[in-house]
């Protein structure tokens, strides 16, 4: 095989599998709660990303910038879409994970949105994949800065093959110029309302719904799951 200069190729190390079969039977009692719960949801959404949006703590502007989360974006533009379908029966799946789980607790209140909210204690990665896969749409961490992308909450998502809503901090054109491969089809995100406008399209849009999913799985095979192993095989030369 041909072997690659060590600083030629910018390549991640791979940190999300998705070809490991779960047994139902394996699953803990609670995740199986959960997804009887949900089941019959007309409009499934998770969001397992940690909850850090008030507490600055020591960060300073910039280092805030590149860490906040930004998960009441999520909530607001979730009680729009509630508004707007009185019709619809949603679901938000939200992790108790973080140092700000209580503030979105009280604008979850405030909101008045809690029955259309699920609470789920901290997982192990193979069983936050299943609830996952039982879900319509994912969300990834909200960071707004530049050069930021994606982290393994969002590729846990595209590996599961779902919609992935997550800020989009780099052009196509660098990100390609970067990493040699396209930029996954990702929902981008740079202010409350594009949440809504996001959430009413693939509620109203199935088929693409599906669509984006496939293409979500199809990048993930190629650029972060066995196509990226495959990549450092070559660059190991083994």
């Amino acid at each position: 095989m041909q072997k690659h200069e060590r600083n030629s190729l910018p390549i991640h190390v791979p940190m999300v599998y998705n070809k490991e079969k779960v047994k139902y039977k394996n699953l803990s009692k609670d995740t199986l709660r959960i997804l009887e719960c949900i089941k019959n949801y007309d409009f499934k959404i998770i969001s397992h990303a940690r909850h850090l949006w008030v507490t600055r703590g020591y960060f300073n502007d910039h280092e805030w910038s590149t860490a906040s989360k930004n998960n009441n974006w999520i909530l607001k533009g979730y009680n729009e879409l509630i508004k707007k379908n009185r019709d619809l029966r949603p679901i938000l799946l939200l992790f108790e994970y973080g140092p700000d789980v209580k503030k979105s607790k009280k604008l979850i209140r405030e909101l008045k949105i809690e029955e259309h909210v699920l609470w789920v204690s901290k997982k192990s990665r193979k069983e936050i994949m299943v609830i996952i896969e039982a879900c319509d749409v994912g969300i990834g961490g909200f960071v707004v800065a530049e050069g930021q992308m994606w982290g393994g909450a969002g590729l846990e998502i595209l590996a599961s093959g779902k919609p992935l809503l997550q800020p989009l901090n780099v052009s196509e054109e660098y990100y390609i110029s970067e990493m040699g491969h396209p930029i996954p089809p990702i929902l981008d995100v740079k202010e409350p309302n594009h949440v809504y406008d996001h959430f009413q399209y693939l509620l109203d849009n199935a088929e693409e719904r599906r669509n984006i999913g496939n293409k979500s799985l199809q990048w993930f095979e190629s650029y972060a799951g066995e196509g990226l192993a495959k990549q450092w095989l070559t660059y190991l030369d083994l």
